[in-house]
């Protein structure tokens, strides 16, 4: 009976421990944040090409510009057209504003007054039509030039002025960037590990002797274990791609 007790004493006192506290301090090299696409929206002639590989950029920079000679006359079209789409309307309507007066006082037959609610109503539609297409040259206008989505470093130039580019057939992108102020330090561990850490976990990334609050941002299965990607936020423009980091857990 004794020995029951103890053992059952023992095994509480087991159960009841703290796991044990774990630490693991690995080799990685420093790879962008995340790389982002710029592809065409339109179809052109490419004018000029801006930025470099490896260049930092502002938000809203102009990276990239088509000839918008074609882009600007079609867009000066669109405005005319509307103008004009505009008068008409305002003269089926003070068309049809007669013709509800003329056929209140029965002056006007029952056809004339069917005819000009459809004159004004192709007016209306005729000037919706014309806004509409107003709207799509200012967005091909304001497409043919590719600008920085956000603070960014240049990682890919694809494209050189003078090229000619159909967006429907474009599958490559023109330009490649990455988020300025963001990286990611990369390893490779074991399964074992990989097990033991949870995904937005606290992580410490060293990189020669700066010190990073980061946070586990992935862990991917790679041949012969797993990928980890610690994300962080930095200050520092010179860091650069596969610059030798430790990434410190937990």
């Amino acid at each position: 009976m004794a020995a029951v007790t103890m053992r059952t004493l023992f095994l509480s006192l087991l159960l009841s421990m703290p796991a044990q506290a774990w630490s693991a301090e690995l080799a990685a090299k420093l790879d962008w944040s995340k790389r982002v696409e710029l592809s065409p929206l339109v179809s052109g002639v490419v004018k000029a090409v801006n930025v470099e590989p490896g260049q930092h950029v502002d938000q809203g920079a102009l990276l990239l510009q088509f000839d918008d000679r074609l882009f600007k006359a079609r867009n000066a079209e669109a405005e005319a057209a509307l103008e004009h789409a505009r008068l008409l309307f305002q003269e089926a309507e003070r068309e049809q504003q007669r013709a509800d007066e003329l056929y209140d006082r029965t002056v006007l037959s029952n056809h004339e007054y069917e005819q000009s609610k459809v004159n004004f109503a192709a007016a209306s539609l005729a000037m919706r039509s014309a806004e509409l297409r107003l709207v799509e040259t200012t967005l091909d206008l304001e497409r043919s030039a590719i600008s920085a989505p956000f603070d960014a470093w240049v990682v890919e130039r694809l494209v050189e002025p003078g090229a000619s580019i159909v967006s429907e057939l474009q599958t490559a992108p023109l330009l490649v960037v990455t988020y300025a102020g963001r990286m990611r330090a990369v390893t490779k561990i074991e399964s074992s590990l990989a097990r033991k850490i949870e995904i937005g976990s606290s992580a410490t990334v060293v990189v020669g002797k700066q010190r990073y609050r980061a946070r586990v941002a992935s862990i991917g299965a790679v041949e012969g274990g797993h990928q980890l990607d610690v994300a962080f936020s930095h200050s520092n423009d010179h860091l650069y791609l596969g610059q030798k980091a430790k990434i410190i857990l937990p």
